[in-house]
């Protein structure tokens, strides 16, 4: 039996395109996900940059607001707040320190 895909996790087809094509994992779905699902997928993009070193804080606000605008979750009040958080958690755990 075939799994069945999942598009908020950026399985199955590209929207709009070819039904063949495979959807990259950057182009996430605005769609209301859980917290746990948008860290995923945050964590996925950040993956996808293949990041050297840590994100300037002005670098980090713009990818912090890039996110914003393409997660949709359920806590809007606290959605920059948790994006910023992971996105630095991330940093820490995966990059290696660099002073600037």
């Amino acid at each position: 039996m075939p799994k069945i895909k999942n598009p908020a996790l950026g399985e199955g087809p590209e929207q709009g395109g070819r039904g063949d094509r495979p959807r990259r994992a950057s182009k996430l779905v605005n769609a209301m996900m859980t917290k746990d699902e948008a860290r995923r997928a945050l964590e996925a993009e950040l993956r996808l940059r293949k990041l050297p070193k840590p994100m300037t804080i002005e670098e980090l606000n713009a990818f912090c607001e890039e996110m914003y605008k393409r997660l949709e979750f359920k806590s809007h009040s606290e959605r920059l707040a948790d994006i910023l958080r992971w996105a630095k958690a991330w940093q820490a755990k995966n990059l290696p320190y660099s002073a600037a």
